[in-house]
């Protein structure tokens, strides 16, 4: 038996993240007297970090690169929001609450675009530096996969 009074941090990778059903099975689950005094760290599903900021393998930009590019990155989340959608569809078999992980995660994306555009906005007075700015609005896009995630 596992002394139930010690706290252990797990980590759980992107692909991992996108096979959950084995995770809650294989991991999370597996032994029914060790199932306390664990914290998971998860990442993005797979692919979710590479859309939001760049494919870490290829280079291939995001919507990082678009906001900061002052493109078009708001029809870029909102399908990025429909691929998450996709992906809690997927595990309702294990469990998943589909609807309210969905208005989770749109919830998340909605301040995401109103922040980024405050940003935008900042950005465009002149009377900043951009370069700190771009670090706060890269940081709050890895952070909507992570919050996808873990809600999850």
């Amino acid at each position: 038996m596992i002394n139930k009074s010690s706290l252990r941090v797990e980590k759980i990778g992107g692909t991992s993240m996108s096979r959950f059903p084995e995770i809650i099975d294989n991991v999370i689950l597996h032994n029914p007297d060790d199932v306390y005094g664990r914290v998971f760290v998860v990442s993005a599903y797979a692919g979710v970090t590479n859309a939001l900021l760049e494919h870490k393998k290829t280079g291939k930009p995001g919507i990082y690169k678009l906001f900061e590019d002052q493109e078009n990155y708001p029809i870029k989340m909102l399908e990025l929001r429909d691929t998450l959608f996709a992906i809690n569809a997927g595990f309702r078999n294990a469990g998943l609450d589909v609807e309210q992980a969905n208005a989770f995660i749109e919830n998340r994306i909605d301040l995401a675009i109103n922040i980024l555009r405050s940003i935008d906005n900042v950005l465009a007075s002149g009377y900043v530096t951009r370069r700190e700015l771009l670090l706060a609005a890269r940081e709050l896009l890895a952070s909507l996969g992570e919050m996808h995630s873990a809600f999850n």
